[in-house]
């Protein structure tokens, strides 16, 4: 057993070292992003004058399986709060990743532009308890998004990147026992990504 182990570590390493650029067949790629949001004013308040709080963590990490093309998958953590009322956010799925040109030059150069496109399909769910009269209420909710994004990672060294991007969502979610709700959503984004390979 010790002896397979041993021979998947240095298979890891020596993979690990095989590639040539970033975007290179056997590459991984970590990005992600995170936010912190303070609503205030009567227009965020709630009817005690609570403001509104919500923080989301959103990493993801993919494999090149072939060069310029990666595979992986994305996860979305969260929760908000106002007053004693607060909920939290789980999502999860696969994504692919293109890069267009990606490979035909290897080890880019700082400020060097690598277009992409990228497609993800995430499910999410969702818990919130809200505070009435000394009742709490829990409800839980789900959904499930598609998404197709085009956008630039710019090499800001030969391993890490500024990611910029537009996105378009179709959303689908599930309120308790009612019907089903559909909507879309356009996003701008930017965020950073490193390259091991």
């Amino acid at each position: 057993m010790k002896r397979v182990i041993a021979f998947l570590v240095l298979g890891l390493v020596a993979a690990a070292g095989a590639q040539k650029y970033p975007t290179d067949k056997g590459s991984m790629m970590l990005g992600g992003s995170a936010y912190y949001v303070l609503e205030s004013g009567k227009m965020h308040e709630n009817e005690d004058g609570d403001k509104y709080s919500s923080f989301s963590l959103s990493p993801h990490v993919d494999y090149f399986i072939a060069p310029g093309l990666a595979v992986g998958g994305s996860v979305d953590i969260g929760r908000w709060a106002q007053g004693d009322n607060s909920g939290s956010w789980l999502g999860l799925g696969p994504e692919v990743y293109y890069f267009i040109g990606g490979n035909v030059k290897p080890n880019p150069i700082k400020g060097k532009p690598l277009p992409f496109v990228t497609a993800c399909y995430s499910f999410e769910n969702t818990t919130s308890k809200y505070k009435s009269d000394g009742e709490t209420t829990e409800s839980k909710n789900k959904y499930t998004d598609l998404s197709l994004g085009a956008g630039l990672m710019i090499m800001l060294s030969n391993a890490v990147a500024l990611d910029a991007r537009l996105t378009y969502w179709m959303q689908t979610a599930q309120y308790g026992d009612e019907d089903k709700l559909k909507g879309n959503e356009i996003e701008i984004s930017f965020g950073f990504s490193a390259f091991t390979y």
